[in-house]
């Protein structure tokens, strides 16, 4: 233990070290940290503020929580910032009521055990990675010195194997939809490998049927107000694609089914939005909506794989790559930011195409 007139700093039973200072009321402070020179800059810094007139009033982590959500909300998309806050507010309950100054590892531990028993291995472990950013960021603004996820192991979660539709599959897919205003969007979703955002913000004038491409250049969102056309992330995202002979012929189609969609709503239909596959009445359609109503059900219907939307991207990335298609030629073709993050999402369709390269080798050098 060290002393001075205005502090103390003393090695706690659990590893930690923890300085104590004289605020101006006379009332006693704590501070932690891991090390012993760490905690001397932290008596200096503390002293220094407190006769700069700063009041350490201790504050609870659902006080700061609160804050720091309001900055999120000023941050984030409006879906994102959704979801932190069902993961700060409710996930993280338990916290709220405790003086964030004193959190330890182990309350982070006893909120992942209580959550695990009513909540996926996937959402604890997301949860970890909020709460983490919530006391970095009250690092940063010297409200805490350590932030107590650091010592605390998330939830391993299983890697998710997606499941990818045979060429059967993809037809009974087509055949249950054909004829409906749903088939072009699952043509076009299997044949381009577009994402679910990327298909529902798709507007026609970024349609060139009789040259056959399609320009990718927003993404429907959806925030407080409603929903945003909103442009790509990278500048990757942003590309153009060819449209096969099936995808032009679903999209001519599906035209004429929009059309009489329109002189069926009459006055009721929205022009504002010109989109390729919207609702009934040319609004914005929403993923849910889609999944849940169309895609389970002719899953259920057609006894198909149980897949996610975003599995028919990686049904149209597997087929090229199993095709034979340069993996740059995918990556660009699926917005990928570099056809690294192509040769590591789908290296087990790639890692056959290593045994090509042995065998060139192979037949230009024979061992003598």
């Amino acid at each position: 233990m060290s002393k001075n007139k205005d502090g103390t700093i003393y090695k706690r039973a659990d590893g930690r070290w923890e300085v104590k200072i004289t605020l101006l009321s006379g009332e006693r402070k704590s501070f932690y940290c891991g090390t012993y020179p760490e905690a001397k800059k932290i008596l200096k810094q503390k002293i220094t503020e407190r006769d700069n007139g700063q009041n350490f009033k201790t504050e609870s982590f659902g006080a700061y929580a609160e804050q720091w959500l309001e900055i999120m909300e000023t941050r984030l998309k409006y879906t994102t910032y959704m979801t932190y806050k069902v993961y700060v507010q409710v996930y993280a309950a338990a916290l709220y009521p405790l003086d964030l100054q004193k959190i330890e590892p182990k309350d982070v531990q006893r909120l992942y055990a209580e959550q695990l028993r009513v909540r996926s291995a996937h959402t604890v472990h997301h949860l970890h990675t909020i709460l983490h950013g919530v006391f970095r960021d009250a690092i940063q603004v010297g409200m805490i010195t350590r932030n107590p996820c650091e010592a605390v192991k998330p939830p391993r979660i299983p890697k998710y194997e997606y499941r990818i539709l045979t060429a059967e599959q993809i037809e009974k897919l087509f055949a249950a939809t054909k004829g409906t205003r749903w088939y072009a969007l699952f043509v076009v979703a299997v044949t381009t490998g577009m994402r679910e955002g990327e298909l529902l913000g798709l507007q026609w004038e970024h349609v060139d049927l009789p040259n056959g491409w399609v320009t990718v250049i927003a993404n429907l969102q959806r925030n407080k107000d409603g929903f945003v056309l909103q442009e790509p992330k990278t500048k990757s995202g942003r590309r153009i694609i060819p449209l096969s002979a099936i995808a032009v012929a679903a999209l001519e189609e599906h035209q004429q089914i929009q059309e009489r969609e329109k002189v069926a709503a009459g006055n009721a239909w929205n022009h504002t939005w010109n989109l390729v596959f919207c609702t009934t009445i040319g609004t914005p359609q929403t993923a849910k909506n889609m999944v849940q109503r169309v895609l389970y059900r002719i899953i259920a219907q057609e006894q198909l794989p149980k897949i996610r939307f975003h599995d028919l991207r990686h049904t149209c990335a597997t087929l090229l790559l199993q095709s034979g298609i340069h993996p740059k030629i995918v990556a660009e073709l699926l917005g990928h930011s570099s056809v690294m993050v192509t040769l590591d999402t789908y290296s087990h369709v790639t890692a056959p195409m290593l045994g090509v390269v042995k065998k060139v080798f192979e037949t230009q050098f024979v061992p003598q």
